[in-house]
């Protein structure tokens, strides 16, 4: 499949081997095999065992994604990509009976169910002991999950950023996946966007060819499995995946936390030195502070760890340009771009017109050009000037470059790019991110 298979062997802790080898892999009769669930959970068999079902998906299309979440800051500015609903409650034999009609799209559309086991019954979390093995990578901060579907319904490409260990138990689901290092190429949705880690690419194409255990996407290596029942498909953290059920499909998932998102956390947890000038009304010199910041600190990162790797997005030339600016050329091309150019994000503009970040003449809209009140280099020189700042940048930036280097160097750029999002977002508002590093990609054309 183009992914390794391991037999399993009991007496191996084989969740840390599998998060140790940072790649996905299947197990094959494995701890599954243990579960009553493997034997029993039937569709007939659930369709006796659960009460009323709560948190349906319902859709009109076998799409389910991209997931729209109403609690990131840019929600109110985007438009649903693909409006479904997520709050639809069925009797758990009617909803075996939709997703087990022969045609499984009626009037009603397309219905889907993911959420906590436990949503089936109290019942169900016993049936899939024991799980300590799946759990124990961080038994404390975890979540276990039933996904009940019809065949032939996709969910969107798109990462977590936990551990996943998905077990099949009936019918058949195909995955396709891609490392971390393809984000250039997947564009994920902004840090801000409702639709934060689901990618911009679409990859419907690749569920009407036949099965290949490598395919390319662009420059994309997409990786292929088909999973049976029984078989345990093991993700690492922010590794895409794209999944369609060949058949009625009945899964079980857990996800755990991962030190990478904690060192993360503690990235996000750290105040900004640019946040004492937040009470300023000047937009200008809070965007200049978030852009030295920013900067700053890729900068560290970029001098101990190769930025460029994953680069996609060229300039005219490198030469002399900073790794630091290159990042963020190709953070807004992969992540904002997408949305600008097909209009379901509006650039907004700054409120007095004046360009922040460049030194020269750049787009304010299609037909009009302004000149630079204050250079960025001066607001940059005076804030650098104050008493102390200097310092602080210096410890935060050191900090961070300190925490970078314990991500691994795949996944790191994803990380980053989150954090450069949200540093901005402090400084200036969500809404003018996008200005911010537009202003960047500008600056290096």
């Amino acid at each position: 499949s183009g992914i390794p298979v391991w037999p399993w062997r009991p007496h191996l802790r084989f969740a840390h081997q599998a998060a140790a080898f940072a790649h996905p892999v299947v197990l094959r009769n494995a701890v599954p095999e243990r579960w009553a669930a493997r034997q029993k959970w039937s569709p007939s068999y659930l369709s006796k065992r659960m009460g009323t079902i709560r948190g349906v998906y319902q859709n009109t299309n076998r799409w389910f994604g991209p997931y729209f979440d109403e609690r990131k800051p840019l929600a109110g500015q985007v438009e649903r990509v693909n409006p479904y609903r997520t709050d639809l409650k069925l009797p758990g034999s009617q909803l075996v009976k939709r997703i087990t009609a022969k045609s499984s799209s009626t009037n009603k559309g397309f219905v889907y169910f993911s959420g906590s086991v436990d949503e089936l019954g109290s019942w169900a979390i016993e049936d899939i002991q024991p799980l300590d093995e799946l759990l124990s990578l961080n038994p404390t901060i975890s979540s276990v999950n039933a996904w009940l579907g019809p065949p032939n319904v996709i969910a969107h490409c798109h990462y977590d950023g936990y551990h996943n260990f998905y077990v099949q138990l009936y019918g058949r689901k195909r995955f396709w996946l891609a490392a971390p290092s393809a984000w250039p190429w997947l564009q994920p949705a902004p840090f801000l966007h409702p639709g934060h880690a689901q990618c911009q690419v679409n990859l419907s194409h690749v569920s009407s060819k036949p099965p290949s255990p490598h395919r390319e996407q662009g420059q994309v290596q997409l990786l292929e499995v088909e999973l049976q029942p029984g078989d345990l498909l093991y993700m690492p953290p922010l590794w895409f995946h794209h999944v369609q059920s060949l058949d009625t499909s009945i899964s079980v998932n857990v996800w755990t936390d991962s030190d990478q998102s904690e060192v993360a956390a503690d990235m996000f947890s750290q105040r900004s030195p640019g946040l004492k000038w937040l009470h300023l009304e000047e937009l200008q010199i809070r965007a200049t502070a978030a852009v030295l910041i920013v900067q700053s600190f890729l900068k560290m990162v970029c001098s101990q760890h190769d930025c460029s790797a994953q680069l996609r997005y060229k300039v005219e030339t490198t030469k002399g340009v900073p790794e630091a600016w290159l990042f963020l050329h190709n953070l807004y091309k992969a992540r904002f771009e997408p949305q600008i150019s097909s209009q379901r994000l509006k650039l907004t503009a700054w409120p007095k017109g004046n360009s922040v970040v460049c030194e020269r003449k750049v787009l304010i809209n299609s037909d009009q050009e302004q000149n630079v009140s204050k250079s960025f280099r001066e607001r940059g020189d005076q804030l650098m000037a104050v008493d102390g700042f200097q310092q602080e940048l210096h410890q935060y930036a050191k900090h961070l470059a300190g925490h970078a280097a314990k991500l691994p160097w795949h996944t790191r750029a994803i990380w980053l790019g989150n954090l450069v999002e949200k540093v901005l977002a402090e400084h200036v508002g969500a809404q003018l991110v996008a200005r911010i590093l537009l202003e960047c990609v500008l600056c290096l054309h």
